[in-house]
Parts: structure tokens; C-alpha cells; sequence
């Protein structure tokens, strides 16, 4: 009876440890499980974006070469060329609006407006700083000459006039290199031009 009473005392002593080391062998493989597990699908949401990334570069590419055409800035995509290049643009939109990019209507329209950018900036880089210099001292004469009532603008006419001014001044500064004192200056061209256009009525 004694010896049976030891017996029962001392197996599970032996039996605990190994009971204990199972259940932290099992945890740890658990765990490496679960971290490859999160690498794998950190890597695959990577690769998403990467996909992703490359698809609004390629879309923005394509639309600004369309905006391009449309507006006929540089040389005219022929009638093959042009087919090829707005299948290419529906092809793109479609990917980036399917699984798994599923491209909500904001981040679409916002590569829209990128693409009319890089064409608008692309135009402006292609003409002379001399081109926007005469269009910013109309644009400003005109403004001048309703301001000081020689002649009548429309408020929506004043309105464009005003935006003109401003993408004129964008294109001189950005483009161009121009600073305070080159607009300011095409700013009195455009006082003068004012008042000699006056004299001349």
C-alpha cells in the first residue's frame, strides 16, 4: 500500500514537466504559424499597393497624353494611335476599379486631375515665357480698364479674367523662373496698356 501510495505520488512529479513542456512546444509553433502567417499577408497587401501604384502611373500617362490630344497641344495622336491609346485608359480604369484594387471615385477623378496637369505644365514648359508675359499684361489691363470703368465687364466675365491672371502668373513663376519683380513689372505693362487703350477709344 505504501509503495502503491508513492507510486501515485511521484508519476504525475514526472508526468507535469513533460505535460508543461508540450503545452510551450505547441504555443511556440503556434505562434511561428501566426507570424508567417502576418508576413505572408503583409507581403501580398505590399504587392497590392505596388500593383497598384503602377496602374495610376501607367492611367495618369495615358490621360495626360489624351488631354494632350484633346486639347491640341504638340503634335495630333493619328486615328489608330489614338483608339489604341483611349482602349489602353478604359483598360486601366477598369483594372484599378476591380478586385482587389476596387479604386474608390475620388482616387480616380483625383488621377484625372493630375493627368490634366502634367499636360497643362508640359504645354506651358513648351512655349516661351514671352507667350504668358503678353497674355498676363492683357489679362491685367483688362482688369484694370473695368476696375477704373473704361470698359464693362460681366461678373462672370470678370471672374475668368481673374483665373486667366493667376494660371498666367503660376505658369511665369513655376515654369519660368519669374519672381515678384518680373510680375509686378508686367503688372505696370498692363496699367499702361490700360490707359493707351483708353486714349485710343
Amino acid at each position: 500500500l505504501a509503495l502503491a501510495t508513492a507510486v501515485s505520488i511521484f508519476v504525475p512529479l514526472l508526468s507535469a514537466p513533460t505535460s508543461a513542456a508540450q503545452v510551450k512546444t505547441t504555443s511556440a509553433a503556434a505562434a511561428a504559424v501566426e507570424a508567417k502567417r502576418d508576413r505572408a499577408q503583409r507581403h501580398a497587401t505590399a504587392s497590392v499597393h505596388r500593383k497598384r501604384d503602377t496602374l495610376e502611373t501607367a492611367l495618369e500617362e495615358v490621360l495626360a497624353t489624351l488631354t494632350h490630344h484633346d486639347h491640341g497641344r504638340g503634335t495630333p495622336l493619328e486615328k489608330s494611335e489614338l483608339k489604341k491609346v483611349r482602349g489602353r485608359a478604359a483598360d486601366l480604369e477598369r483594372k484599378l476599379q476591380e478586385k482587389p484594387y476596387l479604386l474608390p471615385n475620388a482616387d480616380m477623378e483625383a488621377i484625372r486631375r493630375r493627368a490634366r496637369g502634367a499636360s497643362a505644365k508640359a504645354f506651358a514648359a513648351s512655349q516661351p515665357a514671352g507667350h504668358y508675359e503678353k497674355l498676363l499684361t492683357k489679362a491685367h489691363a483688362d482688369i484694370v480698364s473695368h476696375e477704373k470703368g473704361r470698359k464693362k465687364l460681366s461678373p462672370a466675365e470678370l471672374g475668368r479674367l481673374h483665373e486667366k491672371k493667376k494660371g498666367y502668373e503660376f505658369k511665369l513663376r513655376q515654369i519660368h523662373g519669374h519672381g515678384d519683380k518680373e510680375i509686378h513689372e508686367l503688372h505696370r505693362r498692363g496699367n499702361r496698356k490700360s490707359a493707351a487703350d483708353y486714349k485710343e477709344l
